[in-house]
């Protein structure tokens, strides 16, 4: 039963995506990508939540994410992420997280029924199912992720994996995950 809300609600907050075909008018928890961080919060919380990224170990600062602290019926997570030295601190990722400890298959199936949903919404853009493949950060571990996403014109992507940690890699629990990230963000990420 709690599987079969949690693909309700999600599905519910992607159908406001099906009226745009610009990336800045997709939201997710009402955060959009382009708005500014300042107007949900002052400078001292964003401080107080804001970590660098972390990729294969490595600390990375150009980017922040900010844990929103929200608290959501449908996602249990909710990270912001905007550049760094931006006065503005203008969002240019969001990813919403739900966590999975020992129960990676239900991660699964409510994976698919998002794609199944993004495929409808999403009918012009390039959709790439990379299927189930090693996690990057742990080349030599046992650490896997499903991988799909949809990719616009303007460079940005609408993306969202099922994480299957090892215990033997991290201590960074199962999840699944659905971002929306603008070209910005994605040519950073994908330079490091």
């Amino acid at each position: 039963m709690k599987i079969f809300l949690s693909i309700l609600i999600i599905i519910f907050s992607l159908q406001s995506w099906a009226k745009s075909d610009d990336i800045k008018e997709f939201s997710i928890e009402g955060y959009s990508i382009g708005e500014s961080l300042l107007d949900y919060f002052n400078d001292d919380q964003i401080n107080k939540f804001k970590y660098p990224i972390v990729r294969g170990g490595k600390k990375y600062y150009e980017y922040h994410k900010v844990d929103s602290n929200s608290k959501s019926e449908t996602y249990e997570r909710i990270y912001l992420y905007f550049k760094t030295d931006d006065p503005k601190k203008i969002i240019q990722a969001i990813a919403g997280r739900n966590y999975y400890p020992n129960n990676i298959n239900d991660c699964y199936a409510l994976q698919k029924d998002i794609v199944k949903d993004l495929e409808s919404i999403f009918t012009k853009a390039n959709k790439q199912d990379l299927g189930n493949q090693k996690v990057s950060s742990f080349p030599d571990g046992n650490s896997y992720k499903n991988d799909v996403s949809f990719y616009f014109k303007d460079g940005s992507m609408v993306h969202t994996a099922c994480y299957d940690y090892s215990p033997q890699d991290t201590s960074t629990q199962d999840r699944l995950s659905i971002a929306i990230l603008s070209k910005q963000y994605l040519d950073w990420f994908w330079s490091l």
